[in-house]
């Protein structure tokens, strides 16, 4: 398949998808997926009436929509290597199960759930559950000469001057969350009307103090993407969603108000406004997690042309590590040319990746494509809410490249705790425990794949500074023994884990 940023060109088509094949899911909203697709670096593809968007990383699907053949388009999707996919309602995991059986590992996703409304519950507030709301829309009612229009081109202008301010207001609050959301909030202006947007705007007087848009999600549902207020005005949010509301009685019987993010204040809120439904959605992640075997073969060429690398080296990663990465890859001329291993590690409880093998082929090189990959890494990062990226450049040199993208260097080398009469590396190792300084934990099985990696170069134990070390020709001589520093490179936004001392310790059982 092949994916691009969504446009307004792929909007008849997007949307007869979507009308062929309806949910109550919000991710099917055009408007939403192409006001976000900046932010987010949103991917979309239509395979024979099926379509499917990329978000974030390599391998982190929407769940397919559409009439046509969705297990061919799942299939594709697996044999790039990984399939996670993301916003399956209760009826697509029932589906994706009869699909492929036993395949996925389904857990529910609490953030993800969206709350909906009946829409004249919103705009009338009946009974007592609504007495907080009523309140607050009494005070502004009685304190402030308002009105309430819909969004027209005549006055989408007052919109985003209003955008702007709020942004100013509020960026402390969460300085990279509100510009994100200022930008997608601009972009869906830019083209309001083209995409079926449909909203209005609260004012006092002559000043634009609340604004809230969504679209059309389904033939009875309306999908409320958007609502900001100023603070200072009491009773401006509960306003300006009623207006909304009763502007929408007779064409919509419900109001999907989204999910909450997992915000405490948010979930508050929504909650607070009594949904008939909270829908429950699904992440479903293959269990397979193999390459296929073009894949393989394409990496491991890759691998063994940067590196030099021995084969048995390569399959052994592919057999004990590889099912626990993430792997950005760069394609081209039917080929992998760029690529990187991101490992599961720990630091104190701090979970990061180890950015293992990065490469490109030496007549790639010079295309900005390992920025691509690092670009890849810091996303999968941020998507999966992880503290670090580490990794050890092959050498000196590449040390200044590095620190480009934001890398410092970084205390780090290898330990292995073995008793004294051991003195190969033939045994089975266990998983890492601490020495000295600060421990770098491994998942077992990638312990075990660097140890007998050792053993595939010849490499031994041997005593150092009565400290048991794992040495071999394969690690390099700036890791070998305890006291080198900054032999690795690490990106965190959190202080403390820069200026650490770090060793992947090995107990030999």
């Amino acid at each position: 398949m092949e994916f691009h940023s969504p446009a307004l060109a792929d909007l008849a088509e997007v949307q007869k998808i979507f009308n062929e094949e309806s949910t109550d899911c919000c991710e099917y909203c055009f408007g939403n997926i192409y006001m976000w697709s900046d932010v987010y670096n949103n991917k979309i593809a239509v395979n024979d009436g099926v379509f499917v968007s990329k978000i974030f990383s390599e391998g982190v699907y929407c769940y397919p929509r559409g009439k046509g053949d969705k297990k061919k388009v799942i299939e594709e999707i697996i044999k790039n290597g990984k399939a996670q996919f993301y916003g399956l309602t209760e009826k697509d995991k029932e589906e994706l199960e009869k699909l492929f059986p036993e395949k996925f590992e389904f857990t529910t996703d609490r953030d993800a759930y969206e709350y909906i409304y009946k829409t004249e519950d919103l705009a009338l507030l009946p009974g007592k559950k609504y007495h907080s709301k009523k309140n607050h829309i009494s005070y502004f009612e009685k304190n402030f000469d308002w009105h309430f229009e819909e969004i027209t081109p005549d006055n989408i202008e007052r919109c985003r001057i209003l955008n702007d301010q709020w942004e100013r207001l509020n960026e402390k609050k969460d300085p990279e969350e509100i510009s994100s959301e200022h930008e997608a909030i601009n972009k869906a202006f830019d083209n309001f009307f083209k995409l079926g947007l449909f909203g209005g705007i609260l004012f006092v007087e002559d000043e634009a103090i609340a604004f809230t848009f969504g679209e059309k999600l389904n033939d009875n549902t309306f999908c409320t993407h958007v609502e900001k207020a100023y603070a200072n005005f009491r009773g401006a949010y509960q306003t300006v969603n009623r207006e909304l509301a009763k502007a929408l009685l007779g064409k919509y019987e419900y109001i999907n108000r989204e999910e909450d993010t997992g915000s405490e204040g948010l979930r508050s809120a929504k909650l607070s406004y009594k949904p008939c439904t909270l829908l429950t959605k699904y992440v479903a992640v293959y269990k397979d997690k193999s390459p296929s075997e073009d894949l393989q073969k394409n990496l491991s060429n890759l691998w063994q042309r940067v590196f030099d690398e021995d084969e048995r080296v390569t399959k052994l990663f592919f057999e004990k590590v590889y099912p626990l990465c993430e792997n950005p890859i760069i394609e081209q001329d039917g080929k992998v040319v760029s690529s990187a291993f991101l490992i599961p590690c720990e630091i104190e409880n701090r979970k990061g990746l180890y950015v293992y093998c990065a490469m490109t082929d030496e007549k790639y090189r010079g295309r900005g494509l390992m920025s691509e990959i690092l670009s890849k890494a810091d996303e999968i990062k941020t998507a999966k809410n992880l503290d670090f990226l580490l990794l050890v450049p092959a050498n000196e040199g590449l040390f200044e490249y590095y620190k480009k993208f934001g890398y410092v260097p970084f205390g780090y080398s290898f330990e292995a705790d073995v008793p004294k009469e051991y003195k190969t590396v033939s045994e089975k190792y266990s998983e890492a425990r601490s020495f000295s300084g600060t421990e770098l934990r491994f998942p077992a099985s990638v312990l075990d794949y660097w140890a007998n990696s050792v053993k595939i170069y010849g490499g031994e134990i041997i005593e150092t500074d009565g400290t048991v070390c794992l040495l071999g020709d394969c690690v390099s001589d700036a890791q070998k023994g305890r006291k080198k520093q900054n032999t690795a490179m690490i990106k965190t936004h959190i202080n403390e884990l820069k200026n650490l001392d770090c060793y992947v310790g090995i107990t030999l059982e």
